[in-house]
């Protein structure tokens, strides 16, 4: 206890967190004094400093330019080597210009052993093959041949990779169906070196400060490290081998168990031939964090292997807190390091949920990047920086470090949502004088906004569609962040989600129908407190197990239970809809008794828990709305003829799941096909559509044939929901009866990932909406009033 309490002391103090102010002094200059204001703008020497700028390249030709256009204020990006810098910083201070260095070389990439069996991977394998697969700057692979039917290890060697290339004989030993799995031993751009490689790369940058520093026009440097690529805490793929890393995972191992028999334990292996630390803390294992490849840990120094049950093991667990907490610790040396030779706002641009930019962090701001073609794409790539800085624990300086659209019509409609989300400086990535001279003629900041901070209503990312980043009355903002929950599914006129965000837990909800007073079902509504989004009083009275409550089209939280309220009018809904499709199948001669029952069971329970209850009425009658209907709709992960990396639980998609596909193989005899048998509901004309998760530029990488008929994806992607998932229009078609088959053909790039949600075939026009399911019928019209005859 005692070394573990010291090591968080040491850590603490080295990272000097909650500093919002400076005084920076550049050679031969005066003292300027700066602070980070509650509105999270920067102060600069007793006055505002919220730019409205460029961000170029750091060559003096185009500083110049830029310069010319009437720029005086940049965010420029150099190499962290020092090149080029005395040149650029001489002409930035040569017209008294205001910059941001910004490094623009990569941040250092850790050494050690990609741990992805599910995108590392040869399918298939049935004789032999001869493999020349490129592999750039990897220096060994160790090659496990296994059995698909039954994972039973074939091979299991280390092979030597020459000149970038990966050359291998692989030859199944008997006539079975062989997956060969790759462990590359290489370097990962997803995890930076925060060991040995940031140590160098503080030392270049500290030697560049010094040799070659900026002058009294420096305002702030941006991404201390270099650039860096989403970081993902909880996704790690990557195991480091590199001397200081194995220290620290040592000593984190020796003080969290003690023993080497209890590490064992709880990494779900007996290995009599390990009794010290020092070996546990090389071990790899062959499994990835989504459960892919083979239930063993390996030994990079002398290649043994020791079974393990990977079910029970939680050394991934291990592995990613001591990365974690790692990337932090150094990364906040390196942030002291920096403002101990140039003491400016140091900021990290947003790329993804990480630790560099939640929580506490040792950071003075964050960058926001924006981009799109429509103020609702722009707003949606800003909002997670707004989103991470409204929840730390002290101002942050929020600064909209680069700017790309290409609405330049709709330029200052742009920036007020940019400041209205925070943006506290604006710096635009135009590369062509028109578009610049536009960003330049907007005007200054309303210098009111120093200690004006957005209001935000937060969303879990799972609950996007129906929530969405935008901008709410009242000066709110919807925000997406990366607390747990999901949306709730309350039919067509309610809608909402369920947030576990500490203290602030609760549900959102907001209706379509108009502004009125509607009843919401709870076991103990007197536990419940609303808040409206103006801060109206929605005057809830209760009675028995029920709370009215005046409600609009905007969200309303409900906080201060962990119930989820149903809307009365949703039960309803649910129940007359359901009872109607019942009608439908008994009018087909059809016996309904199990589905009457599965429906009537958790209705039964409804009092005693309206929101588990509830969900599983939603839950059945999805089941039947999808078997009465005359289109198709089929899982993604339904399938078990497959050769995708696999099925994964996410709970943003429909049933909770996707089929998934990573590749990080460049080998042309590789194919990726998931195969789905179905029976054809209708003869007629039908649309086909895929609803995935596609990279940016690699719709032609995804096909699908259905009975024999070949589409590619049409169109752009719709409806997007969850975390970029959306859905495509592959065409129409026409089906004969009897059984169908559907392919769907991937074909990605090496480092992309595709995830299959759901396909659907649907006669007719298809209108999609996230991941709900269109009626099977025409509820309005069969539930309509009959009119009486003679009427």
């Amino acid at each position: 206890m005692r070394k573990t309490l010291l090591g968080v002391l040491l850590a603490c103090s080295a990272f000097g967190f909650g500093q919002s102010s400076g005084t920076y002094t550049s050679p031969g200059g005066t003292p300027q004094s700066w602070s980070v204001s509650a509105g999270h703008a920067l102060t600069w020497d007793g006055k505002a400093y919220m730019p409205v700028g460029l961000r170029i390249e750091g060559i003096p030709a185009t500083i110049g330019e830029a310069q010319k256009l009437g720029a005086t204020d940049f965010v420029v990006d150099l190499p962290a080597s020092g090149m080029g810098w005395k040149e650029a910083f001489a002409t930035l201070e040569a017209s008294h210009s205001r910059y941001l260095l910004s490094l623009s070389s990569l941040a250092p990439m850790a050494k050690g052993f990609a741990v992805e069996p599910e995108a590392y991977r040869i399918t298939n394998l049935k004789e032999a093959r001869t493999l020349d697969i490129p592999m750039p700057g990897c220096e060994s692979v160790l090659v496990v041949l296994i059995t698909k039917r039954d994972s039973d290890i074939q091979k299991l060697e280390r092979v030597p990779v020459t000149n970038g290339v990966f050359h291998y004989e692989a030859k199944p030993l008997n006539d079975l169906d062989h997956t060969l799995f790759l462990y590359p031993q290489t370097s990962s751009l997803e995890t930076p070196d925060c060991w040995e490689g940031l140590d160098a790369h503080r030392d270049h940058l500290l030697a560049a400060l010094k040799q070659m520093p900026p002058g009294p026009g420096l305002r702030g440097i941006v991404n201390p490290a270099g650039q860096m690529v989403p970081l993902h805490a909880n996704d790690l793929r990557f195991v480091p081998s590199t001397p200081y890393f194995q220290v620290e995972f040592r000593a984190f191992l020796e003080a969290k168990y003690h023993s080497v028999d209890t590490l064992q334990r709880t990494w779900g292996m007996r290995a009599s031939g390990i009794e010290d630390f020092e070996t546990m803390s090389r071990l790899v294992p062959l499994w990835s964090a989504a459960g892919a490849g083979i239930g063993f840990l390996w030994d990079p120094k002398n290649d043994h292997t020791y079974q393990v049950d990977q079910k029970r093991s939680r050394i991934w667990g291990d592995l990613r807190e001591i990365v974690a907490a790692s990337i932090t610790k150094r990364f906040g040396r390196l942030v002291n390091a920096v403002k101990s030779v140039a003491n400016v706002p140091v900021i990290q641009e947003w790329a993804g949920w990480s630790t560099l930019t939640e929580g506490t962090v040792p950071l003075d701001g964050i960058g926001m990047q924006a981009s799109g073609s429509t103020p609702s794409q722009l707003a949606n790539t800003a909002s997670r920086a707004t989103s991470s800085i409204l929840r730390w624990d002290r101002p942050g300086w929020l600064v909209a470090t680069r700017i790309r659209t290409d609405a330049k019509d709709g330029l200052a409609n742009t920036y007020d949502d940019l400041t209205s989300l925070g943006a506290r400086g604006c710096f635009f990535d135009f590369a062509d004088a028109a578009s610049r001279k536009v960003a330049l003629a907007l005007p200054p900041m309303d210098l009111t906004l120093m200690d004006t901070s957005p209001t935000a209503l937060f969303f879990p990312e799972n609950a996007a569609n129906p929530a969405v980043a935008q901008r709410l009355p009242f000066g709110r903002w919807w925000l997406p962040s990366p607390a747990s929950g999901n949306r709730i599914d309350l039919g067509t006129r309610f809608f909402g989600y369920r947030m576990d965000d500490g203290p602030r837990s609760g549900t959102v909800l907001w209706t379509s129908l108009p502004p009125g007073r509607y009843k919401l079902h709870l076991t103990d509504p007197s536990k419940a407190s609303f808040v409206s989004l103006d801060g109206s009083d929605v005057k809830p009275k209760v009675v028995k197990d029920t709370v009215e409550i005046t409600m609009t089209n905007y969200p309303v939280e409900i906080i201060g239970t962990d119930e989820i309220p149903i809307p009365d009018i949703s039960l309803n809904e649910t129940n007359v809809r359901y009872n109607a499709m019942l009608s439908i199948i008994e009018g087909g001669r059809t016996p309904a008794q199990e589905e009457r029952y599965l429906f009537a069971e958790p209705l039964a329970a409804f009092d005693r828990n309206p929101g588990g209850s509830f969900a599983a009425m939603r839950y059945q009658y999805q089941k039947v709305a999808t078997k009465i209907a005359n289109y198709t709709w089929i899982e993604g992960e339904s399938t078990k003829d497959h050769n995708f990396s696999g099925n994964m639980a996410l709970p943003e998609c429909s049933n909770g799941g996707a089929l998934i596909l990573r590749n990080r193989v460049d080998d042309p005899g590789q194919h990726y096909i998931a195969n789905y048998t179905i029976p054809a509901k209708t003869g007629v004309e039908q649309e086909v559509w895929v609803a995935a998760k596609i990279p940016a530029g690699g719709k032609a990488g995804l096909q699908v044939v259905v009975a024999g008929q070949l589409m590619n994806l049409e169109g752009p992607a719709l409806s997007p929901y969850g975390s970029g998932f959306a859905w495509y229009k592959l065409g129409t078609t026409r089906l004969s009866s009897g059984t169908i088959r559907i392919n769907v053909i991937a074909l990605p790039d090496t480092e992309s990932e595709i995830a299959i949600d759901a396909i659907l075939l649907y006669p007719g026009s298809f209108n999609p909406s996230g991941v709900v399911i269109p009626d099977p019928v025409d509820f309005e019209t069969l539930l309509a009033p009959k009119k009486k005859k003679g009427h």
